[in-house]
């Protein structure tokens, strides 16, 4: 999957989020992807992303804040931001807002 710093996405509609144990939990509530065992477990960086996929918010605005409060390389955290939204996307619990745009 190949991003840019200006692509936007949107969390699927359909999903609620929960906390067991420290680790935020993913469940698709409608739809097709309707599962009670299906389960998409994020871990704290996953879950920091996961709530700025709010569909205004450009992928640069969330790369530039992993780096400051998560302290680590805008390269890795490039990487480990693409990692995550490919699995997110795959797994049909993000959307594409807008690739390529002007956003905050």
């Amino acid at each position: 999957m190949v991003l840019s710093a200006n692509d936007v996405f949107k969390a699927a509609d359909d999903i609620v989020t929960r906390s067991v144990v420290g680790e935020t939990q993913l469940v698709s509530v409608s739809g097709e992807r309707h599962n009670p065992q299906q389960i998409f477990a994020l871990n704290e960086t996953g879950a920091y992303v996961w709530t700025r996929l709010d569909g205004d918010t450009a992928l640069g605005t969330i790369c530039d804040a992993l780096t400051d409060d998560f302290e680590v390389s805008p390269e890795e955290a490039w990487q480990d931001l693409g990692e995550l939204l490919k699995s997110l996307s795959e797994a049909g619990l993000v959307t594409v807002v807008e690739a390529d745009a002007p956003h905050s």
